[in-house]
């Protein structure tokens, strides 16, 4: 019976001891660059992207429960440009403001002053302006669109509670954007898969830590 009682308490201690509560928040700039291919719905026909580094800003807040689990939430501004080129059709320059809302189940852990972070969730994504411009003309779709993202951190922490933060980022939707095109004389419609890569670097303030 002692052995049992004793096996219960140090199961309790170490599961109080791995309890950690912690609130964060930050801000970075962003330089991202798009992966995404398209094609002309109607006839079928198969564009390669060019793709250019953009650039953003993003604020994030990070909640962390037990064991260096938690919730990463994020808000991120970033450009869209892609120029889809093929054989037999002009190239279609694609322009637009994006804002990415990442939910992520997020593990945090510090060795010294470095902290490292993994996560993944979905993505909600949606343009904020209508003027992209496909070619000669567009509509540009406003929705949100529902994706996943995956991610990293990497911190340097300069005090108790400020830190450096370096980050990567993977998000890609899941439905393809539908978009109206006029070419020439004829309107068709393109369509693309968005899949974007972006690193950031920017601060982080922890608010509280209570272990």
């Amino acid at each position: 019976m002692k052995k049992i009682l004793a096996f219960v308490f140090a199961a309790v201690f170490a599961a109080g001891s791995s309890f950690a509560l912690s609130f964060s928040v930050g801000g970075r700039g962003i330089l991202s660059s798009d992966m995404s291919s398209a094609s002309v719905q109607e006839w079928g026909t198969e564009f390669s992207s060019k793709n250019e580094f953009n650039g953003g800003f993003g604020a994030f807040a990070n909640f962390t429960l037990l064991g260096g689990l938690g919730v990463q939430a994020e808000a991120n501004v970033i450009t869209s440009r892609l120029s889809f080129t093929s054989d037999t059709i002009s190239s279609v320059d694609y322009s637009a403001w994006l804002l990415d809302v990442p939910v992520m189940l997020w593990w945090n852990a510090d060795i010294w002053k470095l902290g490292f972070g993994l996560g993944a969730g979905l993505n909600f994504s949606t343009e904020l302006n209508n003027d992209a411009d496909w070619y000669s003309q567009v509509k540009a779709e406003n929705a949100f669109k529902m994706g996943l993202v995956a991610g990293a951190d990497v911190k340097f922490w300069l005090s108790d509670n400020f830190a450096l933060v370096a980050n990567a980022r993977f998000v890609t939707d899941f439905q393809k954007k539908q978009v109206p095109v006029i070419l020439g004389v004829e309107t068709t419609t393109v369509e693309f898969t968005r899949r974007a890569l972006y690193g950031g670097l920017g601060i982080e303030w922890k608010i509280f830590d209570v272990l």
